[in-house]
């Protein structure tokens, strides 16, 4: 097999100042991912900073409960159990919930995310803990409901989920039945080619949408199976838990308002102005 490297070149040329000329754009973030001197300051901040978050024993009360019911494994409860306690950093990345995983994007940040947290706490010599934050609030059940796959016939397949109806409710809330579950599974079963590793995935699939009332609680499930062993915490935004416990943060954004959007419109036109 001849392998040939192909890159692929950002569409942002912002983000490819970040990556590859951070001291031009420096200015525009917290801190250089490379740089251990960035990674003490952010801790020390946020070390500093504690008081104003939400209160650590009370979120970790509304984690535990989510991942003991979608993601209960013994790593995933020795992550919490280390969060619990003062000093304990997070890593966190997320993405919409997205049908199986949804593009293979979504694997690779949910690696991403652990490996990091890995190199966080080497850097710090402190605990650090993954968080993968699933975006159920999300409304654009078109961008979710399918996902692709090489067919037996080496072609593009597309297995897509519709509603039941034209309502446009979160995704977390959009409701799935049994019978839409096992369409999909029967589909996916035919379509998918056959490997060594096909049982095996197909039994953490189907075991995510046992009983799955929502696209949001599948993937929970199907991420869980696959990397609570690391100790990767999930989380949705659109628990009713979670929630809760976020209404001081979004009454201050209100009350906030106006200065939050002097800070943005400063911001956008600072990036304009910069040619980006």
């Amino acid at each position: 097999m001849n392998i040939v490297p192909e890159p692929l070149h950002l569409a942002s040329r912002l983000a490819q100042d970040y990556i590859h000329r951070f001291d031009q754009v420096s200015g525009l973030y917290g801190g250089d991912f490379r740089s251990e001197r960035s990674f003490a300051e952010r801790a020390a901040w946020l070390d500093l900073s504690e008081d104003k978050r939400t209160p650590r024993k009370a979120l970790v009360s509304c984690l535990r409960a989510y991942n003991k019911k979608h993601n209960n494994h013994p790593a995933v409860h020795t992550s919490l159990d280390s969060l619990e306690q003062q000093g304990t950093l997070v890593m966190v990345g997320g993405q919409q919930s997205g049908l199986f995983t949804g593009p293979l994007l979504v694997v690779y940040k949910a690696i991403t995310i652990i490996q990091s947290a890995r190199e966080a706490q080497r850097r710090l010599n402190r605990p650090v803990v993954p968080v993968f934050w699933i975006a159920g609030e999300d409304h654009d059940w078109d961008e979710v409901n399918h996902t692709y796959f090489l067919s037996p016939d080496q072609s593009l397949a597309k297995v897509k989920l519709d509603p039941k109806d034209a309502l446009r409710t979160s995704v977390s809330y959009t409701k799935v039945d049994r019978a839409d579950w096992d369409g999909l599974l029967n589909e996916l079963q035919q379509q998918l080619p056959d490997s060594e590793h096909k049982g095996e995935l197909l039994r953490l699939v189907s075991e995510s949408v046992q009983d799955a009332p929502c696209l949001s609680d599948a993937f929970a499930r199907l991420l869980g199976g696959m990397f609570g062993k690391y100790g990767l915490i999930l989380l949705d935004s659109a628990d009713p838990a979670l929630r809760e416990l976020e209404v001081p943060v979004f009454e201050a954004m209100i009350k906030r308002n106006e200065d939050l959007c002097r800070s943005y419109q400063a911001a956008a036109k600072e990036i304009a102005g910069r040619g980006y």
